[in-house]
């Protein structure tokens, strides 16, 4: 009984600390997400907000302008820059309605992920959690096994590749040994063939003198 509550209670520990480090990972990612966001959003609020400023700036001084001088020049400038600044107020909600619907349907997309793949991802937290100490350490185990291997067949590739380059060094040393013998058998033929027939000269020339 106390061993069925203590895999209980392992268990909802598990499940919560998973819970716990994916809500973590979401806030993570969304929170990398929102600086992004943010930083891009805000390059957009500071653009508007000069733009706004340099409006208001140009705005003030036509309406002094045509305070100072109420000529139809001046009304017609006043004008011209009032509908111009109303017009991007007008832009600028359309597109700040076009950014919430661009969030709207990314966080669609990752409701939809999250529910197709609930069932698959509650499963691999669940075993995760319930692996047990033995399951880990025949894991483990098998882990080193293959690793040993890997490292037995690279070894035994390696004196393989060592000993192939040997007996290639060794066979192509052979072959060169063997010319050079063979250089050498012909130079001494060569010069043995030369002294035999310096020899013979000699003893014709002998001859001769003695016919003489």
């Amino acid at each position: 009984m106390k061993k069925i509550i203590f895999i209980i209670m392992l268990l909802s520990f598990c499940i919560t600390s998973n819970t716990f480090a994916e809500e973590n990972k979401i806030e993570n990612a969304s929170d990398t997400q929102k600086i992004t966001q943010n930083t891009t959003e805000t390059d957009v609020v500071h653009n508007d907000i000069k733009d706004i400023k340099e409006s208001r700036e140009e705005f003030k001084k036509l309406v002094a302008a045509y305070h100072k001088n109420p000529t139809e020049e001046n009304l017609t400038a006043l004008r011209n820059q009032i509908t111009s600044n109303y017009d991007k107020s007008i832009e600028r909600k359309k597109a700040k309605i076009v950014e919430l619907n661009n969030k709207i349907e990314k966080l669609k997309k990752d409701i939809e992920e999250m529910t197709k793949d609930r069932e698959s991802n509650i499963n691999k937290k669940l075993n995760k959690c319930t692996e047990t100490k033995d399951k880990k350490s025949r894991k483990d185990k098998k882990d080193r096994k293959g690793k040993k291997d890997k490292k037995d067949k690279k070894d035994r590739k390696d004196r393989k590749d060592k000993k192939e380059k040997n007996d290639k060094k060794e066979k192509d040393q052979n072959v060169k040994n063997d010319k050079k013998e063979q250089e050498q058998s012909v130079k001494k033929e060569s010069k043995e063939t030369k002294d035999t027939k310096e020899v013979s000269n000699e003893k014709d020339k002998d001859e001769v003198k003695k016919d003489k």
